[in-house]
């Protein structure tokens, strides 16, 4: 077996050959690359005590030695991914948290849950790869998650080295049309290891495994339906700004009938918070904050668990004076989903109404660490009147003195 330290010279060796391969205009690499952020020993043992985590040695000399994270994309008539996006140490350290809150969705005997509590990230974009650091077990397998679909419990690799070389037999490749993407590399791909024997794609295959035509036909049919409730609802938004609001709302009814019949909470959530929202802007705030109580009121357990309608209901009551409920729903948001930046935008805004001015600020700084298309609106709100003159505040936003000025300006005209 290969060193990480050979392995790690042949991944630059190879994304070199493969950008020459298919790059036509320097201006426009193929290959995206990023220079590392490497941790010191002290940090990676400061993570380990902070979360008690087992760091095994080859990730160590991994996270030290890493010098730039490349990927591939190819967005054709074929579409591969190849590379990942591994992350340093300071955002695992971020991430950690999360990853351990999220343990609590699922149920004791379940080995996903495990993954959450003790794995530790090695990547950030879903699905992510992630290893056990239980310092109990001290194993260090390789596992990959995903929350779009059913996990596999079982490792890809018993430890990273292993995993790493796998991955480099396959030409780092992470999703796609593997058939097309392996005709591009087979003659730079660095390690030769038969695809019957590559523990990756021996993963891949069976996390994403082919199905037989009748199942085939059923979920491309599925899927037709899907997509047809889905613009359903965006010709619903269409038809009610042309002010066709009765036909609209008929449009919205069948996709929420569609949505809760499939089981989408996704697409029953939004629906219902573009309705009310359309309401709100054709001045009807009443009627407004009414579909998104029945809501709440027909559909608890849909609602209850969805961090835009719940955030969205938050700020109906506190335009209403209804603070501590506001308080409460926003808290809720942000607990189901602790990555929705709108959610700590709400309850920021709840927090000034209460003159919590301390805890405003934190969700005005997490507001804008989670949605970066945020920060302007961030800036132009003059609910944050008592707290944008804080460095905290203008740190978060990245403003000085003279561009939060500008923005309260030009904003409120």
């Amino acid at each position: 077996m290969r060193t990480i330290t050979e392995l790690l010279n042949l991944y630059e060796d190879f994304f070199g050959k493969l950008n020459a391969k298919l790059t036509t205009d320097p201006k426009d690499p193929v290959v995206r690359s990023e220079k590392f952020e490497n941790p010191t020993d002290a940090e990676i043992d400061a993570f380990a005590r902070e979360f008690d985590a087992y760091i095994p040695d080859d990730i160590r000399l991994f996270w030290k030695s890493l010098k730039r994270v490349h990927e591939a994309l190819v967005y054709d008539e074929t579409e591969w991914v190849a590379g990942r996006d591994f992350i340093s140490m300071k955002y695992i350290v971020r991430d950690t948290p999360q990853l351990r809150n999220l343990a609590k969705n699922y149920p004791d005997d379940d080995p996903i849950k495990k993954l959450h509590e003790k794995g530790v990230q090695l990547t950030y974009e879903e699905p992510v790869f992630l290893f056990d650091a239980d310092i109990k077990t001290k194993t260090g397998n390789i596992h990959q998650l995903l929350w779009d679909g059913e996990p596999i419990p079982d490792a890809i690799a018993p430890d990273f080295t292993t995993f790493f070389e796998h991955w480099l037999a396959a030409g780092c490749f992470f999703n796609g049309d593997f058939n097309t993407y392996r005709e591009i590399v087979k003659d730079i791909v660095p390690v030769h290891i038969p695809e019957k024997d590559n523990l990756w794609l021996q993963f891949y295959n069976k996390q994403y495994k082919s199905v037989d035509e009748e199942a085939q036909k059923a979920a491309e049919e599925r899927e037709a339906e899907n997509n047809a409730a889905y613009e359903q609802g965006r010709e619903g938004i269409a038809l009610w700004r042309d002010g066709e609001e009765k036909e609209a709302a008929k449009l919205f009814e069948k996709v929420i009938e569609f949505g809760l019949k499939d089981g989408d909470e996704y697409l029953v959530t939004e629906t219902i918070c573009n309705y009310s929202l359309l309401c709100g802007e054709a001045g009807r705030p009443d009627e407004s904050m009414q579909v998104l109580s029945n809501f709440f009121k027909e559909h608890e357990e849909i609602a209850y668990k969805n961090p835009r309608p719940l955030s969205l209901y938050g700020q109906y009551h506190y335009e209403r004076g209804k603070l501590d409920e506001a308080y409460e729903l926003c808290k809720k948001a942000i607990e189901k989903g602790p990555m929705f930046g709108l959610g700590y935008y709400t309850l920021a805004c709840a927090c000034i109404r209460l003159k919590k001015f301390d805890e405003a600020l934190e969700n005005v700084i997490k507001a804008a660490k989670f949605d970066k298309d945020l920060i302007e609106e961030l800036a132009a709100d003059s609910d944050f009147e008592a707290i944008k003159d804080r460095s905290e505040f203008k740190k978060a936003l990245g403003l000085g003195k003279g561009e939060m000025e500008f923005y309260l300006l030009y904003f409120h005209l």
